[in-house]
């Protein structure tokens, strides 16, 4: 009996671990979809203002 909850207290033990790594596999790849995305719309803006300003002129 003492050997079954010492095998339910290192189940629990490492399922807590496993899930302390999952949330923080969740939070890194929310932060780098959200780092992604503000780099990818600063990069268009930049892009389209650039457009903008090499527009040729009329003559």
């Amino acid at each position: 009996m003492l050997c079954f909850f010492f095998v339910c207290l290192r189940i629990r033990e490492s399922v807590e671990i496993m899930l302390q790594f999952q949330t923080l596999g969740v939070v890194s790849d929310s932060k780098m979809n959200l780092v992604g995305a503000l780099g990818r719309s600063f990069f268009e803006f930049h892009n389209s203002f650039q457009k903008r300003r090499e527009k040729p002129k009329k003559n």
